[in-house]
């Protein structure tokens, strides 16, 4: 018997979707789901399908899903955005019976009437996702991801999503504790030119990456992230180069079927990054690293950055990125991962040695196994260092089996972990979280007047929005990011 879940629910309320006619979006256990228009109504019972599991095409439940599995048996449940709202998984009509083991007599079937809360994963067919083992040339290769449902982690722009979160309403405001090019590196147009990334607008439009193809992205923010402690620059095959911060990411190709990014400082010489080509343009090509060079004494320069709609953009032709850390105790083993993979136990992993920094950590996840530890690896593998030689660990946030647990849930079950440093607690007023952005860290370590690169928002009390999800928002202070 599995040991995951694949639950029965009942339908609580159906909202309309604001934006499709033909859908309409039903709230479970906190996350969002798009549905055919009809599909359920208030008291019905269905199954809920998680992001990451995967469905068998040939039962006729999914049989719908069959040409988006490309050939494939099963079909991945994943996060999607469906006409401007985010959903989080799959609904079908829960079935009124089911012939299933009978627990009384080894070997034979009884028919079940199915409730509310029973388990169909077995019935089904349906698996967890696991990812691919793959070794990407960082620092510790990456492993099989451990047993249980650790999402990737996102916090939306509050300035792009300043409806989100109502004037009055009680938050949390914690302490942001990203990479950088220099201001001549240029950057591909979607018209097909060169510019200067220093000379580029809020409002233009980058080549951007989505869904396996080169589209125009639009610019949202640039920012002048003042000097730069250290500089690498990093050379290719076919003469493409590109000078930036160890901590900028660079796409690294697929694994299975997302899209992960590795940092400057993880790639090493033979690694395979991915470039456009003017005669090429709809595509990225894969090329290979033939040189990485610390150009620190060489290269007088603000750092740049930009924030785009797709989240990447073509730096040098090369495929960029606009660091997470994921710590959890499963099958009586410590697990260790960055934003998107898990990495093997290696002494040269900045993950495994920032657990090393903090037993806590690991002494918690050991205690709570059904528990995972998100957090922020910060100090010298960052352009802000916060007076550190060794990379530590500030967390942000737990997660309960498929439930992230509030900030009073989260700080009561773990009091000594390192938390990210708490800044206030008040009525959400957007004019004083910007003047808050501002101030000077409250890391215990930093050197006085230490910037801040920006806060985190999020409602005391657990909610969703159509719009991005899991309601939570970041504002970036204009001292680090320089914003125009």
């Amino acid at each position: 018997m599995s040991s995951h879940n694949i639950p029965v629910v009942r339908i609580n309320e159906v909202q309309r979707h604001y934006n499709a006619d033909k859908l309409e979006v039903v709230e479970i256990f906190g996350f969002t789901v798009c549905v055919g228009k009809g599909q359920f109504r208030v008291g019905d019972r269905a199954v809920y399908v998680p992001p990451d599991y995967e469905v068998p095409v040939a039962r006729p439940e999914f049989a719908f899903l069959v040409d988006k599995a490309k050939a494939k048996e099963f079909y991945r449940v994943r996060v999607v955005r469906m006409r401007g709202i985010i959903s989080q998984g799959l609904l079908i009509p829960a079935p009124k019976t089911i012939d299933a083991p009978n627990p009384n007599s080894p070997g034979k079937t009884w028919i079940k009437h199915i409730i509310e809360g029973d388990n169909l994963i077995d019935h089904y067919g349906i698996r967890r996702y696991e990812p691919p083992i793959q070794n990407i040339g960082m620092s510790g290769d990456s492993v099989e991801a451990p047993n249980g449902y650790f999402p990737v982690y996102d916090v939306e722009c509050g300035r792009r999503y300043n409806d989100v979160l109502q004037e009055g309403e009680e938050v949390i405001v914690t302490e942001k504790l990203h990479g950088c090019v220099k201001f001549n590196q240029s950057i591909s147009m979607a018209d097909g030119t060169m510019k200067q990334i220093s000379q580029i607008n809020v409002g233009d439009y980058v080549l951007g990456y989505k869904d396996d193809q080169n589209i125009p992205s639009k610019v949202l923010n640039r920012f002048n992230n003042g000097s730069a402690e250290q500089w690498l620059r990093i050379e290719t095959t076919r003469d493409k180069a590109i000078t930036c911060t160890p901590n900028h990411q660079f796409y690294a190709g697929k694994r299975g079927n997302n899209d992960f990014y590795s940092e400057a400082s993880e790639l090493v010489v033979g690694d395979t990054l991915y470039m456009t080509r003017i005669e090429e343009f709809q595509r990225v090509m894969p090329q290979t690293i033939t040189a990485i060079d610390d150009v620190t004494n060489k290269t007088v320069s603000d750092r740049y950055d930009l924030e785009t709609e797709t989240h990447n953009y073509f730096a040098g032709d090369i495929l960029v990125h606009n660091s997470n850390a994921r710590f959890a105790w499963r099958d009586n083993a410590m697990h260790c991962g960055s934003r998107k993979l898990w990495k093997k136990e290696d002494d040269n992993s900045a993950w495994w040695r920032a657990l090393e920094a903090h037993p806590e950590v690991r002494k918690f996840c050991e205690e709570h196994p059904d528990i995972a530890v998100y957090g922020e690896l910060y100090g010298p593998i960052r352009s802000l260092k916060y007076g550190l030689r060794e990379p530590h660990i500030a967390v942000f946030d737990l997660l309960h089996g498929n439930t992230w647990l509030s900030h009073d849930e989260a700080h009561k079950i773990g009091p000594n972990l390192p938390w990210v440093p708490f800044v206030m607690r008040a009525p959400f007023n957007m004019k004083l979280i910007e003047e808050l952005a501002e101030q000077d860290s409250l890391v215990k370590t930093a050197p006085q007047g230490h910037i801040r690169e920006g806060v985190v928002v999020k409602p005391i009390i657990e909610r969703t929005h159509p719009a991005i999800g899991r309601v939570q928002l970041k504002i970036v202070s204009n001292r680090y990011l320089g914003k125009e």
